[in-house]
């Protein structure tokens, strides 16, 4: 049941670390995360490697509903995208808890 837990908890600090940098984005930038910007240069290819690393499994996530309310989308690559973001959560949340402890040793 432990294990259960640190899973949940991990997946949970991966995906609100994700989304609160994606919301930082759209607040400083003033336009929504996405993982299809247009690259002009080599800064800009940087910011959006960035910036799907950290926000990817929200952007991921929120294009993944948004294209199902649209209909867009079956139920088997709805599936398919939350899967990825809930994964992508858990690996991100991981490395973050690891991280700040690594930090506060």
């Amino acid at each position: 049941m432990m294990l259960v837990f640190q899973l949940a908890y991990a997946t949970a600090v991966g995906f609100t670390a994700a989304g609160f940098a994606s919301t930082l984005y759209s607040l400083y930038s003033g336009r929504t995360a996405s993982l299809t910007h247009p690259v002009e240069t080599i800064a800009d290819g940087l910011r959006i490697i960035v910036l799907s690393l950290i926000a990817g499994p929200w952007i991921l996530a929120s294009s993944t509903y948004s294209s199902r309310r649209e209909g867009n989308l079956t139920s088997g690559f709805f599936g398919a995208g939350i899967f990825i973001s809930w994964l992508w959560s858990l690996c991100f949340g991981i490395i973050l808890i690891t991280l700040i402890e690594y930090l506060q040793a």
